[in-house]
C-alpha cells in the first residue's frame, strides 16, 4: 500500500526544536514525510525510512543569519519558497505541516502555487516585530493576517492561543499540543556518575541539573549562589549554551563561588545524548523571568522542552510556581518556587533534597505522569486524528 505523501517545512534546523522532530517520528508511521529546511548550521538527527530531507540554501548559522543584509536575507527567502515548493509539487504531497513565521509563510504560498492543499500552522515561538526592522514588521503582519488561512494551527498551551485570539482570525480547528518528550519506556543508561567521578568528585553526589539555555532570564546567577543553602553532599550540574553578553557574567559567577568545587559545568551536547547525563540526576530545575515583556517567556507552561524531560526520565523538577505551571504539573511531580532570590531558590532545593522519601515519591509520580500523558504520542494523538481525517485513514 503506497502511503500518503506530508511535507513538513521548517525555516530553521529541526535539531533545535525538539518537537518537530517528534512530529516526524509519529507521522513517519503513518505516512510517507518529506522534510524541507534550511541549510543552518550542523545537523545530528539520523532519520529512518520512509522520511526525505531537503536542505535548502547555502550553508548559514545561526549567528550569522542575524548579520545578513535585509535584501540578502529577503532573495534567500524567496528562493527558500520557490524551492520548497517544487519539492512540494514534485513529490506529489497532499499536506503541508509548517512550523512558526517563516516556515509558515513559506508553507502558505507553496500551498496556494502548487495547488489548494491542506495547511497546518504549528507555532513553537511568539514572532516580536523590531521596529526598527520593517522586515520583520511585515513578517509580523502577514502572520496575524494569514494565520485565519490555515486549516488548522498548533499551540503549546492555552495562554499563547488566548495570545493569538485576541490579535487575529484563528481558524476552527484548534489544537493544544505540549512539548513533552516520546514516550521512553526504558530508563537510559546513567553517565552522569562516571563524568562526576572524572571530574574529581566521589559520584555519589546529589545532582541538581540544569539544561538549556544558560543566562540570566533563567536565573543562573542567582541559582549558583543558591548552593550555600543545599544539603553539603549536592552539586550543580550546568549543561546548555551561554547566550550572547552572559559568558563574562557566568565565568565570573561560578568561579568566584566559594562552592565552585560543586559545580561542574558540561561542554555542550547535542540534545539526544543529554537524557544520558539528566538521568542521574536527583532535582532538575527549570525556572523563567515571567516579569518581562518577553511573552514567550511568560508563556512558558507548555512550551518548556527541559521540564518535560526531567519528568520523563523520573527527574522532579523545580518550577515557577504559578497558575499554568501549577495546572500543568502540580505538586505530585514538581516542587515550586514563589520567589527568585537566592534564599528562596536554596531553600526550596534544600527543601526537596532532605526530604528523601518525598523526593522519591516524586520520582516515581513524575515518570507515572510521563507515561500517563505528558508523552508526546498522547499531546499529538488529536493532531494525528485530523490529519488521518484528511486523508479519510
Amino acid at each position: 500500500m503506497i502511503k500518503a505523501k506530508i511535507a513538513i517545512i521548517i525555516y530553521s534546523n529541526p535539531d533545535y526544536l525538539p518537537s518537530v522532530n517528534r512530529a516526524i517520528s509519529i507521522l513517519s508511521n503513518q505516512f510517507e514525510v518529506v522534510v524541507i529546511t534550511r541549510n543552518q548550521d550542523n545537523r545530528y538527527s539520523v532519520y529512518g525510512p520512509g522520511i526525505e530531507y531537503f536542505q535548502l540554501g547555502k550553508p548559514a548559522t545561526a549567528v550569522g543569519k542575524q548579520s545578513q543584509h535585509q535584501l540578502l536575507r529577503i532573495m534567500e527567502y524567496l528562493s527558500f519558497i520557490v524551492r520548497a515548493r517544487h519539492i512540494v509539487k514534485s513529490r506529489s504531497c497532499k499536506f503541508v505541516y509548517s512550523y512558526d513565521i517563516h516556515g509558515y509563510l513559506a508553507a502558505y504560498f507553496c500551498c496556494r502555487i502548487a495547488g489548494r492543499l491542506p495547511l497546518l500552522y504549528h507555532n513553537l515561538d511568539i514572532y516580536f516585530a523590531n521596529k526598527r526592522n520593517i522586515l520583520s514588521i511585515i513578517f509580523r503582519s502577514l502572520e496575524l493576517y494569514l494565520i485565519r488561512r490555515a486549516d488548522a494551527v498548533v499551540f503549546c498551551n492555552r495562554s499563547r492561543l488566548k495570545y493569538f485570539k485576541d490579535k487575529a482570525i484563528l481558524p476552527k480547528n484548534l489544537f493544544i499540543v505540549m512539548n513533552t518528550p516520546l514516550k521512553i519506556n526504558d530508563l537510559p543508561e546513567n553517565k552522569l556518575r562516571e563524568v562526576l567521578i572524572r571530574n574529581g568528585f566521589s559520584g555519589g553526589e546529589r545532582a541538581v541539573f540544569y539544561q538549556g539555555t544558560i543566562d540570566e532570564q533563567h536565573y543562573l546567577p542567582q541559582i549558583i549562589r543558591s548552593i550555600k543553602f543545599w544539603p553539603a553532599d549536592s552539586v550543580l550540574v550546568i549543561c546548555g549554551i551561554v547566550s550572547a553578553g552572559f559568558q563574562e557574567c557566568f565565568t565570573r559567577e561560578v568561579e568566584s563561588s566559594e562552592f565552585k568545587n560543586r559545580i561542574l559545568v558540561l561542554p555542550y551536547l547535542p540534545h539526544p545524548q543529554l537524557k544520558f547525563y539528566t538521568v542521574g540526576a536527583s532535582l532538575g530545575i527549570a525556572l523563567y523571568n515571567q516579569n518581562t515583556e518577553d511573552v514567550n517567556m511568560r508563556f512558558m507552561s507548555g512550551a518548556s522542552n527541559k521540564i518535560f524531560e526531567y519528568i520523563s526520565l523520573g527527574v522532579p523538577v523545580l518550577a515557577n510556581d504559578s497558575e499554568d505551571f501549577r495546572n500543568m504539573l502540580d505538586s505530585s511531580a514538581a516542587y515550586f518556587t514563589k520567589s527568585y532570590s537566592e534564599e528562596d531558590i536554596g531553600n526550596s532545593i534544600n527543601l526537596a533534597l532532605s526530604d528523601a522519601s518525598g523526593l522519591q515519591r516524586k520520582k516515581l509520580l513524575s515518570r507515572e505522569a510521563h507515561l500517563l500523558k505528558l508523552n508526546y504520542e498522547y499531546q499529538f494523538a488529536g493532531v494525528l486524528s485530523y490529519i488521518k481525517s484528511i486523508y479519510k485513514i
